[in-house]
């Protein structure tokens, strides 16, 4: 009989996907201008009208490490190097800050149950800059390895999934006896979600519930996958597009088919000399149909103005 067993739900490790790009307010007209990067005066200005030069900085000089740890010196040098190039302000929780830091990579060495304390002494300011020595305090605890990893239907009553469990499986880099590390399964939650984006599934969502056996040491891990409506393409809108781009645009993207979000990026990145920069982030909107079930792009192709400061 099992003891010192319990069974949780990791929302840290949960993913929902609508898209990869940010949506914009589609520009209607053609008077309207287009959603421009910000230009370095733009940049400085909204950074003053945000107070935030005004906030000193916080500057890391020596990481140190107590408690009695066994995970290896070259990997804790680079967690110190990471945490002292983290951007920190004061008056900001930057110390914990530091142990969400420290503990993901305790986490993905098997310490499931790390506990990180993190205390700083002061040392100097320099202009705008508070300088600190942080030490963190580590409690490893026991290591813990994966049991097993199954995935099956949000739905209770659907018992098959949209592609077979060994393909899905495979998707997840971490092997059934491995090291327990949520960063591998986050991991594989992400290349699921790829896979169902590629076929439509863009609200795709994965649940997932760990059982922990504290006794042996294990972590079975279920992950519930709910697929939601399939999407196609209703249509493809541009502004500013030349003719051979807009032709381009619409062979690729023909309504009807289904919307492969994966197509969208290939398309950027193979055009990317001729488009204007950051499109993908910023000059793409998506409006759902969830009757149709159909997603229309616009895309906004028009050059930026020359800055004028």
């Amino acid at each position: 009989m099992r003891c010192g067993c319990g069974t949780r739900r990791l929302p840290f490790l949960g993913v929902s996907l609508f898209l990869f790009y940010s949506p914009l307010l589609y520009a209607q007209s053609s008077d309207n201008s287009p959603n421009c990067p910000l230009t370095p005066g733009q940049q400085a200005l909204l950074r003053h009208l945000s107070h935030q030069d005004e906030r000193p900085r916080v500057v890391i000089d020596a990481v140190s490490f107590e408690g009695e740890i066994s995970l290896p010196e070259e990997q804790r040098q680079e967690l110190a190097a990471e945490i002292r190039n983290e951007e920190l302000f004061a008056g900001t929780d930057w110390e914990g800050r530091a142990e969400t830091l420290a503990k993901v990579v305790w986490e993905n060495q098997g310490f499931f149950t790390a506990s990180v304390h993190a205390t700083s002494q002061p040392l100097r300011r320099d202009g705008s800059e508070f300088h600190y020595n942080l030490n963190l305090k580590i409690e490893e605890g026991a290591r813990y390895y994966l049991k097993a990893i199954r995935l099956e239907n949000a739905n209770p009553e659907v018992r098959t999934l949209t592609f077979p469990p060994e393909q899905l499986r495979q998707l997840i880099p971490i092997q059934d006896g491995d090291l327990f590390a949520p960063g591998k399964i986050r991991a594989g939650l992400g290349a699921l979600r790829n896979l169902y984006a590629q076929h439509g599934y863009i609200e795709f969502t994965a649940q997932l519930i760990t059982d922990v056996d504290r006794e042996h040491r294990l972590v079975s891990v279920t992950v519930q996958l709910d697929k939601q409506v399939q999407y196609r393409i209703g249509g493809i809108y541009t502004l500013g597009a030349d003719p051979q781009m807009e032709a381009l645009l619409h062979s690729s993207f023909i309504p009807g088919e289904i919307f492969n979000n994966q197509v969208l990026t290939d398309f950027f990145k193979a055009n990317e000399l001729r488009l204007p920069p950051d499109v993908a982030r910023q000059r793409v909107a998506f409006d759902r149909d969830p009757i149709l079930r159909t997603v229309t792009l616009r895309i906004d192709l028009r050059p930026c103005p020359d800055p004028e400061f």
